[in-house]
């Protein structure tokens, strides 16, 4: 999948020493609700806004003082951008993920990529499995 301009090259990172404090705000300013995870410039992870409210917050941690790199999900799912929309879709489907960071050939984060713009850049392989994508919002 190659990147469109949906898929921004000045993509909004985390390195995995960032606090989640920084991270929270990072979302806040962005809008972002998932943010790829890198370390020496290299994705290892995601980082979203459900792991710092329902994982940070409950166990009362600071987030100053807590680093992204304790609550980020890795392995996470992410694409390459050689990958095939199909596969990028069901994947993204089974995972039941709305966003996922897209790779290039030397792990490097080029963009995201979102099940509508998959849908809307292959709509009749995105009509072929309609009512599965309708699993990610639930």
């Amino acid at each position: 999948m190659r990147p469109s301009p949906a898929a921004s090259q000045d993509v909004p990172c985390l390195r995995h020493l960032d606090t989640l404090e920084a991270a929270a705000r990072m979302m806040r300013d962005t809008g972002a609700r998932v943010l790829p995870v890198t370390q020496d410039g290299k994705f290892v992870g995601t980082i979203s806004d459900r792991d710092i409210v329902i994982r940070m917050v409950a166990e009362g941690l600071d987030g100053w003082l807590t680093r992204v790199r304790e609550f980020m999900t890795a392995p996470a799912l992410c694409c390459r951008v050689d990958d095939d929309p199909e596969s990028i879709l069901l994947a993204m489907v089974d995972a039941k993920l709305d966003t996922i960071p897209l790779l290039d050939a030397r792990d490097r984060v080029v963009g995201m990529v979102t099940v509508d713009q998959i849908r809307r850049a292959h709509s009749v392989f995105a009509d072929e499995i309609g009512s599965h994508i309708n699993v990610i919002a639930a």
